[in-house]
């Protein structure tokens, strides 16, 4: 199986990505997974994360498939969790360069001002 992440704010929140995230459920061989450096802000406000848990609810996301860094950078955290992900598409382009420098093998696709994403993330999962 194939493991990919979706960054949520500004990347999987877009009609345009979440269309192609529809694509990608009707593969038999991709598990999307998303990974938001957003908070477990229950305790100040219960409804904080309702429009990232609706979105995973149209695209039959599992809620365990949402990865909540509660603010660690995305790099360290998915080390320390050690799953095996190909790719995270995300509109933080500090966030995909820092991943792309460090020692994992995931690669961050630049989500915001880059006409390829859908193309480089198809290209990996062939």
């Amino acid at each position: 199986m194939k493991h990919v992440l979706f960054d949520f704010d500004d990347t999987l929140d877009r009609t345009d990505v979440q269309a192609f995230a529809k694509h990608l459920m009707e593969r038999d061989d991709v598990i999307l997974w998303i990974c938001t450096a957003r908070t477990h802000a229950y305790a100040v406000n219960p409804t904080w994360n309702d429009d990232l848990y609706k979105v995973t609810e149209e695209l039959n996301i599992p809620k365990s498939n949402v990865l909540i860094t509660d603010g660690e950078a995305k790099h360290v955290f998915l080390k320390r969790i050690n799953q095996d992900f190909i790719w995270l598409l995300d509109d933080d382009w500090e966030t995909v360069d820092t991943l792309n420098d460090s020692d994992l093998d995931i690669v961050g696709i630049k989500s915001r001002f880059y006409s390829d994403w859908e193309k480089d993330c198809n290209q990996l999962i062939k």
